[in-house]
This record gives C-alpha cells, structure tokens and sequence, in this order.
C-alpha cells in the first residue's frame, strides 16, 4: 500500500525530470479492444507506473480531463478521484475513429542542487526549495495521454489531431480500422499545434515489454515526423517528452514548462484483418 500511496502523493513527477526519463513514471490509456465491429465493447483503464499494461494505481483527483471523443467530438466524460484504475465502459455502437483522452492538472515543482552537493526535488516553486540550494530550475509540468479505438471497416482515414499542448499525431491512415504492422507508421509531434523537431518518440509493445521499456525509439525530423516499424500484432504505446523556456509572462513563477504525451494504437498482422 506504500507503494501505492507514493504515487499519488508524487503524481505530477512524470516526465519531467528529463534527465533520467528512464527512471521516471509514466501515464498511458489502455483498451481491451482498440478495433473491431460497431458494437464490439471495450474497457479504457489508467495504465501508471513503469511496467505494462499495469503498473502501479492513479490517483483520478490529479486529472483535468478524462473523456470520450468521436471524431473531434466529446461524447462522454469522467470524472474520477482516488487510487485506482479508473476503469470506463466504452458505448461504441456506431462505425468510425473514437479516441479515450486525458489531460493532467498541471503541477509546479522545483530540481536543486543541495548544500551537500547532491541533486533533489520538491514539489513547489523556489519558497520550497531549502535554503543555500544552488542550480534551482522551477518546472511546470502537464501529461497527455490518448487511445486511437476504431469500430467498423474505417478504410484510408486518418486520425484527427485533437489540438492538445503537446501531441503524437498519426499521419498514416487505417486501413480496415487498424493499422498495419508490415509496413512503418508515420507520426508527428506537435507542441501547441507546430511540428517538433529533436524529439525522441519511444515505441512499447504492452504484451512483449511488460517492463516497460521501448522495443524502439527514434527521433522527430525537421518536420517533427517519425516514422516506426511496429512489427508485432497487438497494442502499443508511443510516448514523448518534450521541456521547453517558460514565456516572458511566466518566468516569475517557474523557467520551463515539461510535457508529456502517450499514444495508444492497435497493430494488425494483415491490413485485411478487422
């Protein structure tokens, strides 16, 4: 239960030490069905932690947004509190492109270089960091998370941005509802709507890296598009971690600004499969 109570306590660290983004936690969206017939039920979880598909419980009162969307268009939303899960019963009942979206309360906290030399963080701005600490970066931090779910034969369209901060936006288009692991799927990251170049997109596949850790990363071109060979059937997850300088308005109450985003998709063998 310590275990679990740490991560609620220390939610609003994911991503953001960019650092060590190896040790940090992240916060994806799981579904049990992300593609099939109209009609077909599915189960969105909360997937937080490091190990996949699930890790360790979220608290739900760190979430700005929790929702269903067809197309571009909210169809349900949730709101959730406490440690759990968060488990939500999908109503899929029409054909076409559904996406289960989150967005985190954004939350202020504070890297240091102790008296003793050695590094620390704090949840708060600069009045919580210990005195007689030097190098201290004030960090505002906000997570993006999204499943791509398809009901019905969605043939040659593609997956609407939804116009988040930060976001991994597909660019290849379904076929048959799904997308097709014999050939690379293209995506770009998006900051407030504008390409990101340099940015390393990590790829896991929930049943084969139950550890978490990527079975491949690459980085955004000039263009902030990147291109990944899912070459196994089943669910995957993207994610990308991008910081960037506080605005001239901002400065007075934290330097940067560090964002998070997950992309959840389903990989066919065959682009016949539905």
């Amino acid at each position: 239960m310590r275990r679990f109570l740490k991560a609620s306590v220390w939610v609003a660290l994911i991503g953001v030490l960019s650092v060590n983004l190896a040790e940090a936690h992240s916060l994806r969206i799981i579904v049990s069905s992300t593609h099939g017939k109209p009609g077909t039920p599915a189960t969105a979880y909360l997937s937080w932690g490091h190990g996949l598909p699930v890790d360790e419980l979220y608290n739900g009162s760190n979430l700005a947004r929790y929702e269903l969307l067809a197309g571009t268009q909210v169809v349900e939303s949730w709101n959730v509190e406490g440690l759990g899960l968060h488990e939500q019963a999908l109503k899929l009942k029409d054909p076409g492109i559904y996406q289960v979206r989150l967005v985190t309360k954004p939350v202020i906290f504070s890297t240091f270089r102790g008296p003793d030399n050695k590094n620390g963080f704090v949840r708060g701005g600069r009045d919580a960091v210990p005195q007689g600490a030097k190098d201290v970066k004030v960090i505002k931090s906000v997570t993006f998370a999204k499943a791509v779910v398809t009901r019905g034969d969605v043939e040659d369209e593609a997956i609407p941005a939804l116009g988040d901060d930060f976001e991994i936006v597909p660019i290849t288009k379904t076929e048959h509802g799904a997308f097709c692991m014999e050939a690379p799927i293209t995506f770009q990251v998006r900051l407030r709507n504008a390409p990101v170049a340099g940015v390393k997109v990590s790829a896991a596949h929930t049943g084969l890296n139950s550890d978490g850790s990527p079975a491949l990363t690459e980085q955004t071109d000039a263009q902030g598009l990147v291109k990944l060979k899912l070459d196994d059937p089943g669910t995957w997850v993207l994610e990308a971690y991008y910081e960037a300088p506080a605005s001239a308005e901002s400065q007075g109450s934290y330097d940067v600004e560090s964002f998070s985003a997950a992309l959840t998709l389903g990989v066919t063998e065959h682009d016949h499969d539905h």
